[in-house]
Parts: structure tokens; sequence; C-alpha cells
């Protein structure tokens, strides 16, 4: 899980320094001896990254969190999807408030506590990113590990209680492989640390209920041999039961020059396009490529490399209507920001409108929709601790937020007076008939979930920290943080 952590963060150097040449032989302090099962925590988070929200009536206030435990130093036998009920955290003196009724003048709450009804899936360790799809009156959540076998977890939520396809609680079982595929042929095509994921929403759309994975690093053949590397993106079925991956899934985005990238880092389907973010060792590689839901073997390259260069693109976002794409990129440390033309075309065109600098090392991105208004645009920079808050109609950044964790990564939006996506209903928010967003952000490194409030969209600089969720540990710093030898539950 090396590389969600930021290397320029000190904190990160030091752990790493300390921790990952002992995980690479798996150190007796860290990890699980062999033939041990060790149960990850089922009452609270563990290295989190990918986070999804959903207004669930079974918890009708504050919805429920579904959360991917990343297990990063290997100290239990699995990661874990766990499943929080936000009505039910915390105890009869300290709840979490709804969306946009907090009012925060001093330190932000500590909710250690996660409450009842809370239920757990194990996945491979090393989860990446996780996204949802609605599927009648059931949730199926996708995150993809980059554990044994490099698989795409996949399981059923119906409100708090988790089932992996198989059906049972271990999804380590039961989800497609990504590096072992069926129709493979000395190595190709194979996922090489798969980490982001998105599918599509669009109802009706040609990619609706497809999954698209990428894949850190190039795939070379023969395995292990640093020869023909090359990169793909996994598109697949994700209303299937159960679903498969084979070699038919995989979409070459070309052959990599002396091992240098592209990598894939993120990804988000549109209704025709799955767009791709690209990582890569030097700054000659494209922003993003693109694949064709309806022409699946071709891809294209955005071009964007001859006008905008930067060593890294991480995460991706569109906004409802597909008229804007939004990019963090690293070295240099900004948000682009694209306009799209004719999305559904054969060749949908693009123009960078704008490139914002950002706080050091971002990484995910989340749009939060606006009635009558531009989108804003949150942005977790995990090097610096920072939640950026980016207004469209501005075109500046409205908040800038910190101290709101330590290694933030994945966001989740909860948003009420304003409909989350096409063909949803507004949420009404709390004794008031304005709108307001609640963000959800992974704690990688000290292991919590971080709360923060926007309770006015119109007032986009008023977004404040309201509450920590878990109980905090620092494995990753302290081999004698007693919350990491403690005995899992």
């Amino acid at each position: 899980m090396r590389e969600l952590l930021d290397l320029h963060s000190p904190s990160t150097l030091r752990a790493l320094s300390m921790r990952y040449l002992g995980l690479a032989c798996c150190c007796a302090a860290a990890c699980v001896p062999q033939g041990e099962l060790k149960a990850p925590p089922n009452t609270s988070f563990y290295f989190p990254t990918g986070v999804v929200y959903d207004d669930d009536p079974s918890s009708p206030v504050n919805g429920i969190l579904y959360v991917a435990n990343s297990n990063f130093d290997r100290r239990y036998t699995s990661g874990s999807v766990l499943a929080v009920p936000l009505d039910g955290i915390g105890d009869a003196s300290l709840r979490l408030p709804p969306i946009g009724t907090a009012r925060i003048s001093s330190a932000p709450i500590s909710i250690q506590h996660l409450g009842s009804g809370l239920s757990q899936v194990y996945i491979q360790s090393f989860s990446g990113e996780m996204t949802q799809l609605p599927m009648g009156d059931a949730r199926r959540l996708f995150v993809p590990s980059r554990g044994d076998l490099d698989p795409l977890n996949i399981i059923t939520a119906r409100g708090n209680q988790l089932q992996c396809l198989g059906p049972t609680d271990d999804c380590t079982q039961s989800s497609p492989s990504l590096s072992n595929v069926p129709k493979a042929s000395n190595g190709k095509p194979r996922s090489v640390e798969p980490l982001g994921v998105g599918v599509g929403t669009f109802a009706g759309s040609i990619l609706s209920g497809k999954v698209a994975v990428t894949q850190l690093k190039p795939a070379d053949s023969p395995p292990m041999s640093g020869n023909n590397p090359e990169s793909y993106l996994v598109v697949t079925d994700g209303t299937a039961t159960p679903v498969t991956v084979t070699a038919d899934n995989f979409i070459s985005l070309g052959l990599v020059a002396d091992n240098n990238g592209p990598g894939t880092n993120s990804v988000v389907v549109g209704q025709r396009f799955a767009y791709a973010t690209n990582r890569y060792k030097n700054v000659d590689g494209t922003l993003f490529s693109f694949v064709d839901g309806e022409n699946p073997s071709t891809f294209f390259d955005s071009g964007f490399q001859g006008t905008y260069r930067a060593l890294e693109a991480r995460g991706i976002a569109l906004n409802q209507d597909e008229s804007r794409m939004y990019i963090a990129t690293r070295t240099p440390d900004s948000l682009v920001v694209i306009a799209i033309s004719d999305p559904t075309s054969d060749l949908p065109s693009f123009r960078i409108i704008a490139t914002v600098t950002l706080p050091v090392g971002p990484d995910e991105v989340a749009v939060i929709p606006r009635s009558g208004q531009g989108n804003l645009i949150a942005i977790t920079s995990t090097a610096s601790a920072m939640l950026s808050i980016y207004d469209e109609d501005q075109g500046i950044l409205s908040a800038l937020l910190t101290g709101i964790c330590q290694e933030p990564f994945g966001i989740a939006v909860q948003t009420c007076g304003v409909s989350p996506q096409p063909g949803l209903p507004a949420r009404p928010c709390p004794g008031s008939p304005g709108q307001a967003a609640r963000i959800f952000m992974t704690c990688f490194e000290d292991s919590r979930v971080s709360v923060v409030d926007i309770p006015d969209l119109t007032r986009p600089d008023q977004v404040q920290l309201v509450a920590f969720l878990g109980a905090p540990n620092n494995c990753l710093a302290s081999e004698s943080d007693t919350s990491c030898l403690a005995a899992a539950p």
C-alpha cells in the first residue's frame, strides 16, 4: 500500500524506514504468523482507504458509511469493508449532529465508539478506492486490492448488512482476480497493483453498470522479466452475478517505453467514455486516457502533454451533465478543470479552462453539486493533510482546511437540499430549506474518518471540521502503540 502514502510526508518517511522492509519479510511484530488466523477489527477502522456514503432509510438521519480498511501492515489476516450506521455511533452524551446543524466554535468532537449495528466482510489487504452501484433495494460495492491475486472485491450492501457475492462474509474467496485471468498468455493481460475504480451510473447509457479498474504499474511479459511493459484498463459488467473478469475485459492503453509509465491511477465512467488518469515517471506522459464504450478495443490519448505537463495525474471526477472534468495533479500540485464538448459523440473535445494551485500532495477529487450555481470541488492533499474547496463560480479556492487528520485520502459526499445525481430527489436539510454538504474523508495514517460540513453551499468559506470517527492509532509511527498491538475483537 506504499503508493497510497505520500512520500513527501516526514511521518511517512519515518514509517517506511521503520516498517516497509519488515513488511516485505513479514516481521513477527506486525504480520500474522503463517497458519494463524487473526480477523481484522470489527469495531474500528484500520488504515482506511476507500469510502462510500449512502442515504439509507435504516439510518434515516445521518445515513450509512462504508469504509474499506487496507490492513496496510498485515497485522491481520485480511482487510475489510465495514458498514457504519451513522445514527448509532457514539453514546447518549456524544452523537454526530445531523448534516448542516453543527456549530463548531472550538475543537471538533471525537467519537471513538462506532456504535451498534456494525457489519463487516473480509477483503484482500492493500485496498484502494471504492465505489457503489445502486441495484434495486441494494448497493453493490467495488473495491480493488493490491493483495494476493489483485482482486476486485465485490460486496452487496443492504443498509448495514454486508455480504460477498459468495455469498459469505469472506470476499477473498469469491472476488475475481485481475492478475490471474482466463485467456491470459505469458502474463498478459493482467493488472499490476489495481487501485482506482469507477462505475457507470448514467441510466440508459452505454456504460451504465460497467465497472472500470486502473493499475498503478504496467504488466510485463513474461512476469517479473521487466520486458514488454503494457498498461490496461479493465472494464466489466458490474451488474452480472457473478461478476467475471477474463482477458476480453482488458483494454490495452499501449506499450510503455523504457518501463517509464504510464500506469493509471483513478478512473471515472461517463455515459459513453471511461476516463483514466495517468501516473508516469516523466512529464512527457498524457494527463488522461479514455476508452469508448461503443468500441472498447480503442483508447485515446487526451493530447494535453503539449500544453499542460504534470509528473502525475491522480484523482478525477465529472460533473452531473458531463460538461466538466476535474483532475488533481502533482508536480505541479494543481486542480485542472477541463471543459468537455459533445461527451457522447464519437470523439468529444476537451479544453483546459482553469488550473488552480493546490496544497502539496493532492490525491482524491469529489464534486459537490449546487442547485442554481456552479459546483464545488473537494480535494484531499495527503502530504499536507489539508482539504481544499474549489468554487467553480468564483474560479478560486474558497476554503483551505488544515488539521483534518493524518494522510487524508478517500472522499465521500452527503448532500441535502440538492439532488446528489440526476434522477434522484433532493433530501431535505434538517430544519432548513437551504443546501448543505457533509464530506467524509478516510485518514489513512491515524485510522480514522474525518467529518467536514459546509452548512450553507452558498458560503463554502464557512466549511468546518465537525468530528473524527473511530479511535486513532499510530501504528506506522510507533511499534508500541497499544491500539495496534491489542488483539482484534
